[in-house]
């Protein structure tokens, strides 16, 4: 006499998710959130990770690496609501209330990728030292921290949190280490080069993976790495002994280089080279190597535009220590 059949006459069969069924699986899941439909290598990373393999994204600027993060986690939360979608096999690594947490280098790209998130309908936090101090001016108990315990789909955070009480706590408390299931890291090569000189808490957070249960499996994300040493060091910080690697090319055939030789430099004052920026309303982004380098580019050039109605708005200097609320206008 044949036993009952546990899984259903309709339940799924793959065996991975990595399987050409298990792939078709996960994009019909993304693609009733997403506004558009996955890309295969979006659909390769995040189906390697939730077989739970490491994943090492290397693709172009603007090719929708945030995408591997969109399809993995709506995945697990689909799952999480319906186990049954998913078959026997395959559900135990899947938590009740899945949580990823994304570092990025800038906070910049935190509010970047915020809204993506929660365009897919992912409850997003974004944790740094401007939403902190913003969220204890609001109200005296006031902790984005604790907001982060439950029901959060997504944090993102800078490195300089691993260092803070704040991260400790949240760490520390089971309920909520029991939910993460990923931690991904954005600009991935940045570990190799500012890890190694003023952002060493870079390299934290392979040590951070090693202290959560479950070993979460981690998601690293680039443009801009080569092969052989610094790929090797990248991965070793993070704890990836064995990973499946992505690397497409970089190449940007639709972007046009231009070298113009100028007489000014970087102790200059005067940049009668850069005139032409305040030409047109074409956006352009003039890229300093220090922060008084741009002021002196910015003085110069507000000066040459004051004839010009909001010059002062029409020129604006985008660094790290400027203000969460002068980013965001500058971003606009």
């Amino acid at each position: 006499m044949q036993g009952p059949d546990t899984q259903g006459p309709s339940s799924p069969s793959f065996t991975s998710f990595s399987s050409p069924d298990g792939i078709a699986f996960c994009r019909n899941i993304a693609s009733k959130s997403l506004p558009w439909d996955p890309h295969d290598y979006q659909l390769e990373g995040a189906c390697k990770a939730l077989d739970g393999i490491d994943v090492f994204a290397i693709t172009p600027t603007g090719s929708g690496k945030t995408g591997f993060l969109l399809v993995y986690i709506l995945v697990a939360q689909a799952i999480a609501n319906d186990p049954a979608l998913c078959p026997g096999a395959l559900r135990t690594r899947f938590k009740a209330d899945p949580c990823m947490l994304v570092f990025c280098p800038t906070k910049a790209l935190e509010h970047d990728m915020e809204p993506k998130f929660q365009a897919a309908g992912l409850s997003t936090l974004v944790i740094n030292a401007n939403t902190t101090k913003a969220a204890a001016a609001v109200r005296r108990d006031g902790n984005l921290w604790k907001v982060g315990l439950s029901k959060k789909a997504v944090i993102l955070l800078s490195p300089e949190q691993l260092a803070t009480p704040g991260f400790f706590s949240l760490i520390n408390d089971p309920s909520f280490a029991a939910r993460i299931m990923a931690l991904n890291v954005d600009e991935a090569h940045l570990l190799d080069s500012w890890g190694a000189q003023f952002r060493p808490l870079f390299r934290e957070i392979g040590n951070v993976r090693a202290r959560l249960p479950g070993n979460p499996i981690l998601i690293a994300l680039t443009a801009t790495i080569c092969p052989g040493p610094q790929t090797k060091t990248v991965m070793e910080f993070f704890g990836m002994r064995q990973c499946h690697v992505i690397r497409r090319s970089n190449a940007r055939y639709d972007v046009r280089w231009i070298f113009r030789t100028t007489d000014a430099g970087p102790t200059s004052r005067e940049f009668p080279e850069l005139d032409w920026v305040l030409e047109g309303d074409r956006r352009v982004i003039i890229f300093c190597e220090t922060i008084s380098f741009a002021h002196r580019i910015l003085s110069y050039l507000r000066r040459k535009a004051k004839h010009l109605p909001g010059y002062k708005d029409r020129v604006r200097v985008f660094t790290s220590i400027s203000s969460e609320s002068y980013v965001s206008k500058t971003l606009e």
